[in-house]
């Protein structure tokens, strides 16, 4: 696809037609949306072409966009877009919700409660950030976290991975600090790095003099919107 000779075409065809128009206004207006046309088709081009489909898939997969019933998702596990219908999507994660082992309704948002606080916070002790940690740390806003789900496409049913976003919280900022801070633990060779590399280190280890010990990480409540 030649971009140049496009962006002629549109020029050519903008200087054969603009004539109709007296106000310059409007001609400005014309311009700014064959302007507008030949960016949706040079992206929707290179769009297409990144993804590695053909213009067929890609109309199947702008006719299923098109379905309100129907939910696009990333699988759990795996480089796999899952189709889903929605009220199953719905379903799988309010059995989720409903376990109240694990999570507790509640009637009272206090997000703004622990904006306030975590502000009070971050300014008292300001003196242990840098001017760049603190502009990054300290909350000027907060949104409620979003709970999604991730199809394990791997299990039978294909149960939901529940996932709370905390982009946007009132301690996102402090949480990626401190998780800069200890990312280095992440490389260190008394960790491991998944299951995977665990029943590694077990096989060829002698465990006779050995001893372990397991950390258990408290979560503390937050409150969700789904």
């Amino acid at each position: 696809l030649d971009y140049i000779d496009i962006q002629a075409e549109f020029e050519a065809f903008f200087q054969d037609t603009a004539y109709i128009l007296d106000n310059t206004s409007d001609k400005i207006k014309f311009k700014s949306l064959l302007l507008s046309c030949y960016n949706d088709i040079v992206s929707t081009f290179r769009y297409k072409k990144r993804l590695g489909i053909n213009a067929h898939e890609h109309a199947i997969i702008k006719k299923f966009s098109l379905m309100k019933d129907v939910l696009f998702m990333k699988a759990d596990k795996g480089n796999t877009i899952v189709i889903i219908y929605k009220h199953d999507y719905v379903n799988k994660m309010m059995d989720i919700l409903n376990d109240d082992t694990k999570f507790k309704e509640v009637h009272i948002d206090n997000t703004k409660d622990r904006l306030k606080t975590l502000q009070s916070w971050v300014q008292r002790h300001k003196h242990i950030f840098t001017d760049i940690e603190y502009s990054n740390v300290y909350p000027s806003s907060a949104s409620i976290p979003t709970l999604y789900g991730q199809a394990k496409i791997h299990k039978d049913g294909t149960p939901m991975r529940p996932i709370l976003s905390m982009v946007g919280a009132y301690n996102h900022g402090l949480a990626s600090h401190l998780g800069n801070i200890f990312s280095g633990l992440r490389s260190s060779s008394n960790i491991c790095k998944d299951s995977f590399n665990l029943a590694k280190f077990l096989g060829q280890s002698n465990l006779h003099d050995a001893y372990f010990f397991s950390l258990i990480l408290i979560v503390y409540s937050q409150t969700y919107q789904l």
